[in-house]
């Protein structure tokens, strides 16, 4: 006869957001960490052409606090675009996490992806096509990440998100005005229908 003392459950729930098609949409964001030139794995932080955030969501429902990691990587030239889109996604979030301002479009600048740390921010996921291994993950919609300001992030905040985002810093809201360089015009927009693309940051 043997004995044992029995935890008190079986199993534990991820800490992570749960990489399922019920889970695609938007959410309300804090940068928990950030890393240049590297994103993080079970074995340490990873070396990459790029940037990544540590990621936790803000919200009233089950995913509160639930963890993402999004990884944002360098354009290539040898890519279709030549490597626009792949900035245009990093710079949607330096935008967003007022690590920049709108007034870099078209510019060089440097940045420090860690400056975003604590910031909150509006992001669309989408649950991308299964890989060799047969499995789909969530990831950034196009360049969908918005400043919690930004009208283009049409997200209605429950009273949990507000009470974070009252705790915004003044310096870093922003009326509606401010992000008015980010929209794309009509006409880009009909251009670009000919040969899809999301340019949110039309401009860069």
């Amino acid at each position: 006869m043997a004995k044992m003392m029995a935890p008190e459950s079986i199993g534990s729930e991820s800490i992570y957001l749960e990489h399922t098609a019920a889970n695609a949409g938007k959410y309300v964001m804090r940068v928990v960490d950030a890393h240049e030139g590297g994103r993080p794995t079970k074995d340490g932080v990873e070396p990459i052409n790029g940037f990544s955030a540590e990621c936790e969501v803000v919200g009233s429902g089950d995913n509160n606090g639930k963890k993402f990691n999004l990884t944002l990587y360098d354009g290539k030239l040898s890519s279709k675009d030549g490597g626009k889109f792949a900035v245009q996604k990093q710079l949607a979030f330096l935008i967003a996490t007022d690590v920049v301002t709108p007034d870099v479009l078209g510019k060089e600048f440097d940045y420090d992806p860690v400056d975003s740390v604590n910031s909150l921010f509006v992001i669309e996921l989408a649950l991308g096509q299964p890989g060799d291994n047969g499995k789909a993950y969530l990831d950034l919609h196009y360049s969908n990440i918005y400043h919690v300001d930004d009208p283009r992030a049409k997200l209605k905040f429950d009273d949990f998100q507000r009470s974070k985002i009252a705790t915004i810093a003044p310096a870093n809201r922003h009326p509606s005005d401010y992000f008015a360089k980010l929209t794309v015009s009509k006409a880009t927009a009909k251009k670009e229908a000919k040969n899809p693309e999301p340019l949110d940051l039309d401009d860069l």
